[in-house]
């Protein structure tokens, strides 16, 4: 009995692992955390703004910042089909913001594409894309620019 204990506590655990190393990895399956910082790096934005995150940490991306965020139009109950989300904001508010959001499945996506062109069209050159369960939101100077390299490599 305890040898079978001890291998169904192995298999749990390697399963485990394997689930949460599958979750936030590279490419096209990476979660949007790791995509966020691809496109941070890929643009130079790492001394110009901070990234949050929905993973527990120093700038944890709180229901509370998503609520106050999309609070005007906004459903926050939407939120509940989002794995992972990341956001970058610049230090001068000025500069603007990305926001990447990893839906459960490719059918929840709509919602929060609405949710994020309503906050488009409070914004000059924001871009929203919708790649696989991948929703993005851009509104920098160089949007377009972005937007085609989010095409490009996810």
């Amino acid at each position: 009995m305890k040898k079978f204990c001890a291998k169904a506590v192995l298999f749990y655990a390697a399963i485990t692992i394997s689930f949460l190393f599958s979750s936030c990895g590279a490419g096209n399956n990476a979660c949007a955390a790791e995509k966020l910082k691809t496109i941070v790096d890929e643009f130079s934005l790492g001394g110009v703004g901070s990234v949050y995150t929905s993973e527990d940490g120093e700038n944890k991306l709180s229901d509370e910042m998503l609520s106050s965020i999309f609070a005007l139009g906004g459903n926050v109950s939407s939120f509940k089909h989002v794995v992972s989300c990341a956001a970058f904001f610049s230090r001068d508010f000025a500069g603007g913001e990305i926001m990447i959001f990893e839906m459960t499945d490719v059918s929840r996506t709509e919602e929060i594409i609405s949710m994020c062109r309503r906050r488009a069209k409070k914004k000059d050159g924001s871009e929203v894309i919708c790649r696989g369960r991948y929703v993005y939101f851009i509104c920098r100077e160089n949007s377009k620019e972005i937007a085609a390299f989010i095409k490009k490599i996810f």
